[in-house]
């Protein structure tokens, strides 16, 4: 009986021979298992509308940017306070895609028409009347204007050539209009805070300003050639829309007040714009202290 070895018990192993051929090839170690690495989870695609608040234009995410916009409005949106008989309105601009999103992102849901540029008010951003606020862009998903919008004014979009050496045209982006923002230094900016008395007798919070606002932002953008305010008539369709309260269904009801614009803010009286009567504005070094608290603010967010 052989051993475990093939040698019998007692005897002697037997030298190889040619015959039984090349000796068997050891099995070499297998090596170690390479480490799985853990699966990078996919971006959550948006399910319902995004709205970005932001003193820094950057923190806009780049794909959102880079949409093309073949359509701009400025819409009154009615305040929904029990006395409309006073015509308040909110300006909020509209940018209108080119193409809508078809696919949910991280950055804007399934079927985004465009966004919405408005403001929201910095935290803790009240100095005495005045209100410090944030710039802001929502995502939208219909296809006409808002259901509040007391009145609407479509102001044309230039196209731009691609290069100086071609004639082929393309659509402006998000982008063309945020930086256009961002050159004219335009933010932050402040609001007024007012009482404004409903039909109630109850005295309610409002901050003022967007109309100030919005028509400077549009004057720069025309300047810009991003947008095109000429129009037959005068005076000017589009910043004559400015100057009015509204009732349901656009029609002017009274003159509003903008804004008496002081050293502190670098602006442009528009002609077509009436500035008188106007209620107070920026004083002294308001604006300096009201860039001081929104870095905090923006410092704070950061953690």
């Amino acid at each position: 009986m052989a051993g475990d070895d093939g040698v019998p018990p007692g005897g002697k192993r037997r030298a190889a021979s040619p015959a039984d051929g090349p000796p068997a090839k050891r099995k070499a170690p297998s090596p170690a298992a390479a480490p799985v690495a853990a699966p990078v989870a996919a971006p959550v695609a948006a399910v319902g509308n995004i709205k970005y608040i932001t003193g820094d234009l950057n923190d806009i995410p780049g794909p959102l940017k880079s949409r093309h916009v073949s359509k701009f409005t400025i819409e009154y949106l009615d305040m929904d306070v029990e006395d409309r008989v006073s015509g308040l309105s909110h300006c909020i601009l509209r940018l209108t895609f080119q193409i809508p999103l078809r696919q949910a992102t991280s950055w804007a849901p399934a079927g985004t028409k465009g966004v919405i540029l408005d403001h929201d008010m910095v935290r803790g951003g009240v100095i005495g009347k005045f209100v410090l606020n944030n710039f802001s862009m929502k995502t939208f998903q219909y296809e006409v204007a808002h259901h509040n919008a007391k009145k609407v004014v479509e102001v044309p979009v230039r196209r731009r050539k691609t290069s100086k050496c071609s004639n082929k045209i393309q659509y402006r982006t998000v982008g063309d209009f945020l930086r256009v923002l961002e050159s004219a230094e335009m933010l932050p900016f402040t609001y007024q805070k007012i009482k404004i008395r409903q039909a109630n007798g109850e005295l309610v919070d409002f901050s003022v300003g967007c109309r100030d606002f919005n028509s400077q932002f549009i004057y720069h953008l025309n300047r810009a050639q991003v947008l095109n305010t000429t129009k037959a008539g005068v005076p000017n369709p589009i910043y004559d829309s400015f100057n009015w309260a509204y009732l349901e269904g656009g029609e002017a009801l009274k003159p509003v007040n903008h804004a008496g614009w002081t050293s502190d803010y670098a602006h442009v009286n528009i002609a077509e714009i009436n500035y008188t009567p106007y209620r107070p504005a920026l004083v002294g070094d308001t604006l300096a202290r009201a860039k001081v608290e929104h870095r905090k603010a923006v410092d704070a967010a950061q953690g």
